[in-house]
């Protein structure tokens, strides 16, 4: 079926029923779907996020509650 075929379909269902909560769940999802927008990642974030990954892969982490409790201790200094 074509994205013409599927739109045509969708449009005469729509059409047919009385069944506001319906109406207004597909209302929703098509705005949702409106509204969603793709980030795109800068040169800079990309380079962090693959240093950060070979960083990972490598074993080189420090564990998160590591981390708070050595921010808690330079906080207290």
């Amino acid at each position: 079926m074509s994205t013409a075929e599927k739109q045509n379909s969708i449009i005469r269902k729509v059409l047919k029923t009385n069944d506001t909560e319906l109406l207004e769940y597909v209302n929703i999802i098509l705005n949702q779907h409106k509204e969603q927008v793709i980030y795109k990642l800068s040169s800079q974030e990309k380079n962090l996020l693959n240093e950060s990954m070979e960083l990972y892969s490598s074993g080189k982490i420090i564990a998160g509650n590591e981390v708070i409790a050595n921010n808690k201790k330079w906080l207290e200094k």
